[in-house]
């Protein structure tokens, strides 16, 4: 496991601290998603809350200025998209939820051939992709997206 550099453990007691003062009865804000955009540089910075089980989105929380024209809604052939996407693929095989990189899961060359990205990534250049799934039941998905276009994946 690698340590945090000094660097790394101030800039995290910072958020914390940040994130701490926000409070509201939200369980996260559009300022918490800005403040993570900061300690995990990315393009887009998404948190979501889904219902499996009655197919529906209960958050839709995009770091504002990543709003697309997309509510979060999703229908049928974006809930087959979720199924194929290779992190969640992974987590439902392993039943762990851990954050996840795509290139941990599969390879770009492999990545590039999925309807998968031919769907979801490829329209918004998104090359790189760390998802970070909360503590809930397996039926209610509580997740952080971190997403990057062309340039360099995430580190561990």
């Amino acid at each position: 496991m690698t340590a945090l550099t000094n660097g790394d453990a101030a800039q995290l007691l910072r958020f914390v601290a940040e994130a701490e003062g926000l409070g509201g009865g939200d369980p996260f804000t559009e300022e918490l998603l800005v403040e993570l955009g900061r300690l995990i540089e990315a393009d887009f910075v998404t948190y979501t809350e889904v219902d499996h089980v009655h197919k529906r989105t209960l958050v839709y929380l995009p770091r504002p200025g990543d709003e697309d024209d997309e509510d979060g809604e999703i229908d049928d052939d974006g809930w087959e998209r979720m199924h194929e996407h290779p992190v969640c693929q992974r987590w439902r095989r392993d039943g762990q939820f851990s954050a996840l990189r795509l290139s941990d899961v599969i390879t770009q060359r492999e990545l590039r051939r999925t309807r998968f990205y031919a769907d979801s990534c490829r329209p918004w250049g998104v090359e790189y992709e760390l998802k970070v799934r909360l503590a809930s039941p397996p039926w209610h998905a509580k997740t952080f997206m971190f997403n990057r276009r062309i340039g360099r994946d995430f580190t561990n």
